[in-house]
């Protein structure tokens, strides 16, 4: 999944609104299939504005999943359980719900659905988050419950830069995701997740964020991006909403 170009929502909204097509175009043969995924902004008639974003989908085997996830499950374990010690002994960090998410307050603001990082230890871009999700019967998939267990990956970059830049995602290279039924039925289970972010070219930041369940790995966010963005372009691109609850920053809310 590429971003090369977010869609900024308006607010307040104007006749007519923003409109968002997707087109997806599949094709199978004796190999498998692929299908090719597009997001656009159109005008009501079906004009095209711009191009948002793209991805490719795969039909893979579940199985060479898990068994290259046999190999990393290891060494995921023993970082999650360093960074308790970490933080038992004091060179990590540890963070609940309300101060986790202050780091993305200066741009967005999250509602409570989207919060479900309920502890957040970290040392440096290496961290690891429980997450307890907000969501009820009838949720059944929500983007909150995707978003949810990578907002890790922006969190540790946001609060290792936090000197007039944020880092905006920018998409990523691989989304696996072994039991969609626990994310779909989120609000009845606990889950865990962890990254190293690390730099990969001037200005992003990459990792690979790992999502388990009863210490095995359930999914995978492979080559998650972020790119640092000063605060003054965030203030041009998020311009303060014109409402009279809106903030002294540039903030976006997250519904």
């Amino acid at each position: 999944m590429e971003v090369p170009r977010s869609l900024i929502v308006e607010l307040p909204q104007q006749p007519p609104g923003q409109h968002l097509e997707m087109e997806a175009e599949a094709k199978i043969d004796a190999k498998g299939g692929v299908v090719h995924c597009l997001w656009r902004s159109v005008y009501p008639g079906g004009t095209k504005i711009q191009d948002h974003a793209h991805c490719t989908v795969l039909y893979e085997s579940k199985g060479s999943w898990l068994q290259e996830w046999s190999k990393v499950v290891h060494m995921v374990r023993n970082s999650i359980k360093m960074l308790r010690e970490k933080a038992h002994r004091g060179p990590a960090d540890i963070m609940q719900t309300g101060l986790a998410y202050k780091c993305f307050a200066s741009f967005v603001n999250y509602s409570s659905k989207y919060r479900a990082m309920e502890e957040v230890v970290f040392d440096g871009l290496e961290g690891f988050s429980s997450l307890a999700f907000k969501t009820h019967s009838g949720d059944y998939t929500g983007p909150f419950h995707l978003d949810n267990t990578c907002h890790l990956s922006g969190f540790l970059c946001n609060a290792h830069d936090m000197d007039g830049n944020v880092y905006i995602s920018e998409g990523w290279e691989t989304w696996r995701c072994l039991r969609p039924d626990l994310m779909a039925e989120a609000h009845q289970v606990r889950l865990e997740n962890y990254v190293l972010m690390q730099p990969s070219e001037k200005g992003i930041l990459q990792g690979d964020v790992y999502v388990l369940h009863n210490d095995e790995i359930i999914a995978v966010w492979g080559g998650i991006k972020f790119k640092r963005v000063s605060r003054k372009a965030i203030d041009i691109l998020l311009p303060k909403p014109k409402t009279s609850a809106a903030r002294g920053s540039s903030v976006k809310e997250i519904n």
